[in-house]
């Protein structure tokens, strides 16, 4: 089994990745880190196409409390 570098999810458009989910999870275990870094990428577009258009609209302290919950849980 072939494990790729893992690139940032801004690095390419969310078809990019979508179509890699469908590739790998025909060919590859559940668990298979490149997958779960495909699935995870996906997961940013869809955080990102939520926050964009609302983001110029926020105010600094909403940022502060955005930013605070997306670094939850990480040590």
């Amino acid at each position: 089994m072939t494990t790729t570098s893992l690139e940032p999810p801004d690095t390419h458009e969310p078809g990019h990745w979508a179509a890699r989910v469908a590739s790998l999870s025909r060919s590859r275990p559940a668990d298979d880190p490149d997958l779960a870094h495909a699935r995870d990428a996906l997961r940013y577009w869809r955080v990102r196409r939520a926050l964009d258009p609302e983001l110029e609209a926020l105010t600094a302290d909403t940022r502060r409390l955005l930013a605070d919950r997306l670094l939850e849980g990480v040590a």
